[in-house]
């Protein structure tokens, strides 16, 4: 449950849509001193640069820390866009009037919607200030430090961690392989030879002549290889872990923030927010052709701006 909104209360806190979504933050609160006494906060949406619009306290409340306004996004977020920093003219009160329906009027010229943020204005100022530049320095300093805007970036850091990246080990297994080695081998042969007798000769007288069959045997010999097998160690093998260092290239995506400078003048501000005013118009069919803003604000001709200040009078 909401509660009563005090409206010179609500500069700073974050901004909700009927829904409860967050719009942006809320700026200066102008005040309407004309018949309608509507007032308004200027919702500011987003980081620096980003887009400013005025929507209606009408109905709002506080939830929480936070305002919660009776509109929802979309139309808040559509409606035209406006400078804050001075009395808003009687074309733009108009066009606010219009795009969230209320039934506010204006004449020709300055119109009461203004803030204290402008010199010698008479509407309530929210921050209850003495001076008109007190709101506008409060203004200018939210959100930064000593009036500094902080710029932060992402810096890479990249570190190592051990970590197991696999096993090695060693194994030893038995295959069988063909080995040819060559040897020398010896062997007997027989040869006959053959001797002359030389009659009355000493052989002769010792050999005896026999006339018979005779067999003579002789036994010869040959070198047989004979393999045997020893195991002899021949090798010792280990294993050793070495350290290598080489030089990886680590990419990443970091975020950088920017700051630009943006320099808007009043006068092309008010034509952007007519631009906006006539296109929505335009788009929702309710202008005529001929209309002026006089036609539009409902007041009777010779009305003036001072009827808006709650006075009457001529130009």
């Amino acid at each position: 449950m909401g509660i009563t909104l005090d409206s010179t209360k609500v500069v700073g806190h974050k901004v909700l849509d009927v829904g409860g979504n967050k719009i942006g933050s809320a700026g200066m609160v102008y005040h309407d001193h004309t018949s309608s006494h509507q007032d308004w906060v200027m919702v500011k949406g987003g980081l620096l640069g980003g887009r400013t619009h005025f929507a209606p306290l009408s109905g709002a409340s506080m939830v929480a820390d936070d305002v919660r306004l009776a509109y929802d996004k979309a139309m808040i977020d559509s409606a035209p866009e406006m400078d804050g920093n001075r009395q808003l003219s009687a074309e733009e009160e108009l066009a606010l009037y219009q795009h969230y329906g209320l039934g506010g009027t204006a004449g020709n010229g300055s119109s009461g919607l203004g803030a204290a943020t402008v010199a010698g204005s008479t509407m309530a100022s929210t921050t209850a200030t003495a001076t008109a530049s007190a709101p506008t320095r409060a203004r200018e300093m939210r959100g930064t430090e000593n009036g500094y805007l902080t710029r932060s970036e992402e810096r890479m850091r990249v570190a190592t961690e051990r970590v197991e990246t696999g096993h090695a080990r060693l194994h030893k297994y038995v295959t069988t392989e063909q080995v040819n080695q060559t040897v020398p081998v010896t062997h007997e042969e027989v040869r006959v030879e053959r001797e002359q007798i030389v009659a009355g000769s000493p052989e002769a007288a010792r050999i005896t002549a026999d006339f018979a069959e005779a067999d003579q045997d002789v036994v010869l010999h040959a070198d047989r290889t004979v393999v045997s097998k020893e195991t002899v160690p021949v090798e010792r093998v280990r294993m050793r872990v070495e350290e290598v260092t080489e030089n990886v290239t680590v990419s990443d995506q970091v975020r950088v923030e920017h700051i630009d400078f943006e320099n808007e003048d009043p006068e092309s501000a008010t034509a952007k927010g007519a631009e906006m005013r006539t296109a929505t118009e335009m788009r929702t069919g309710t202008m005529k052709p001929g209309t002026t803003a006089s036609d539009w604000s409902g007041t009777k001709p010779g009305t003036t701006a001072r009827d808006w200040d709650g006075t009457s009078g001529t130009a």
